[in-house]
């Protein structure tokens, strides 16, 4: 998913397992592409979940492209806290390194890392001009919830 943004992986190795063994309830699966930026104005990708008192969490991620392994995501996020749905959420998401490409700029590919590093935080470096690992989350995209009452 992080290199290339191909999520039958992820789907089918984790999610689906998950939900037959109870631990997940659903899964959906989102294949497209969404310009960073046109024109300076941030790009949109819209699209509905149905939620579910008894799973009110959710994870989602997907790649940066073009990246050597980048990605964001949220994982376990709960919709629903003190007896009610949340009605609007808003996070900014940092940049993450899969740690499994050894490149650091933003370009598809890059050597293999063997075995991979563990997943952490990327940022841009002004002085060297390249990503590097960092402590520091370097926010690159916004995620916002909203509820949706549907009779």
């Amino acid at each position: 998913m992080a290199e290339a943004g191909l999520i039958d992986k992820l789907l089918l190795d984790e999610k689906a397992p998950a939900i037959t063994n109870g631990t997940a309830n659903s899964m959906i699966e989102i294949r497209e592409f969404t310009d960073a930026q046109v024109n300076g104005i941030p790009g949109v990708l819209m699209f509905d979940i149905d939620m579910n008192i008894d799973w009110p969490q959710i994870s989602m991620v997907t790649m940066l492209g073009p990246s050597p392994d980048w990605f964001v995501g949220v994982s376990g996020l709960s919709l629903y806290e003190h007896d009610a749905w949340a009605t609007e959420l808003k996070l900014d998401l940092p940049l993450y390194d899969a740690g499994t490409k050894s490149d650091i700029t933003p370009i598809m590919g890059g050597p293999d890392i063997i075995p991979a590093n563990p997943i952490g935080l990327v940022a841009y470096d002004a002085t060297t001009g390249v990503y590097l690992a960092t402590d520091t989350p370097q926010n690159v995209a916004r995620l916002t919830l909203k509820r949706i009452e549907i009779n």
